[in-house]
């Protein structure tokens, strides 16, 4: 039977058309409790946040953490979880009473604006982190040479400018660190005394705090005896 012939049906049609406003209503209600279920189903979100370290004693530096991130749970109604923005939240570690070596310390939540129906929890409440101290040392510059001079020629002098830096990093990482190292130097085209500038190489987990450069001055002379003229009689 085709479509049209089966709309004609006087049958099919009054089944539509009989008591049409109250059929009509019944969608209306339909809807209206799909959407009252919807808005009130229990929902639950997670997502990560950064932890912020705050309130670290300046002379002291993290150099150990498992936890950059942390895991925030909300739940509530489906409409208010969907209407919240993780930047509502700030998640943060209070190290103004940390000491040297492990410390576990607890992971606290800031929240902004948060509908009070909604809770938010976190995965994971506290943290480990190994905290150092920070150090600042002066330590001289060594230069660093490759290559050979030219058969004949030898080093006279060395002149720095300066002939030390300042170097801060974590003590841990200083302690067997005592002078600091030049880019090296190719000696191998040098004939006569130069003056040039090499950049200062700082130890690993270190930084230089003053200039990354240094003034070099080689100053070259003859290693060849001079040959004695005078005879004697």
């Amino acid at each position: 039977m085709s479509f049209s012939k089966f709309w004609k049906n006087p049958h099919w049609k009054e089944s539509i058309t009989r008591d049409w406003q109250a059929k009509l209503a019944s969608i209306g209600v339909a809807i209206v409790l799909w959407w009252f279920v919807y808005t009130q189903t229990n929902v639950e979100r997670s997502f990560y946040v950064p932890i912020a370290y705050v309130n670290l004693p300046p002379h002291f530096i993290i150099l150990k953490t498992n936890d950059t991130l942390a895991r925030v749970h909300i739940q509530g109604k489906k409409e208010k979880v969907s209407g919240f923005e993780n930047s509502q939240i700030r998640v943060f570690v209070d190290l103004s009473e940390a000491s040297l070596g492990w410390n576990t310390n607890e992971i606290q939540l800031s929240m902004v604006n948060i509908d009070p129906s909604l809770a938010v929890t976190l995965e994971k409440t506290k943290t480990s982190l190994f905290i150092d101290s920070l150090e600042v040392l002066s330590l001289p510059i060594v230069p660093r040479f490759v290559d050979a001079l030219p058969t004949g020629l030898e080093i006279e002098t060395i002149e720095l400018r300066p002939a030390s830096t300042l170097v801060r990093g974590p003590a841990s990482f200083l302690t067997n660190v005592t002078f600091i190292e030049t880019l090296p130097l190719s000696l191998r085209n040098i004939t006569n005394t130069i003056t040039t500038n090499l950049a200062l190489l700082s130890p690993p987990g270190a930084l230089l705090i003053a200039e990354p450069t240094n003034q070099v001055t080689i100053r070259i002379r003859s290693s060849l005896n001079p040959v004695n003229t005078n005879k004697t009689e």
